[in-house]
C-alpha cells in the first residue's frame, strides 16, 4: 500500500514539474511590439496569426489594413516605437502599451493580452500612457 502511494505521488509530482518546465513564460512587451510592428508593416497575415479567435473573427485581415489606414490619414506615416510596457489587467490578461511616434503625434497603442500571449483587443491610448 505504501508503495503504491509511493508512486501515486511521484506521478503526481512528475507531471506537475513536466507541466511546470512545458509551459514558456510569455514575453508580453516583444509580443506588444511584434504586433505592432506588423500592422505598420503591411504584414496583415502576420498580425491576424497572433489574434485569439475572438479577434480574427471582428478585426481579421482587413481591419488590420483599416487601423493602418486610418492612423496614418490622421497622424501621417508611422516612424518608430519608442517605448513599450507591461501593466497586469484583469483575469491575468496583460497590457502591453506600445509608445509610437507617427509623422505628425505620438499615440501609444495598448495591445490587450491573454495569458498565452494571444492579441485580445486593440486601443488607442494618449502618449505616456
Amino acid at each position: 500500500m505504501t508503495r503504491f502511494v509511493g508512486c501515486v505521488l511521484a506521478l503526481v509530482l512528475f507531471a506537475y514539474v513536466g507541466n511546470a518546465f512545458s509551459q514558456e513564460k510569455v514575453d508580453f512587451e516583444a509580443r506588444g511590439r511584434a504586433f505592432v510592428t506588423a500592422i505598420f508593416s503591411d504584414d496583415g497575415a502576420g498580425a491576424v496569426a497572433m489574434m485569439n479567435d475572438q479577434m480574427k473573427e471582428k478585426m481579421g485581415a482587413a481591419g488590420v489594413q483599416q487601423v493602418h489606414a486610418q492612423l496614418t490619414q490622421q497622424v501621417g506615416a508611422f516612424k518608430s516605437i519608442t517605448a513599450v510596457h507591461v501593466e497586469q489587467g484583469p483575469q491575468d490578461y496583460q497590457f502591453s502599451i506600445v509608445a509610437c511616434e507617427f509623422e505628425k503625434s505620438s499615440l501609444g497603442l495598448r495591445v490587450v493580452l491573454q495569458p498565452d500571449g494571444k492579441v485580445a483587443g486593440l486601443q488607442i491610448v494618449p502618449p505616456g500612457r
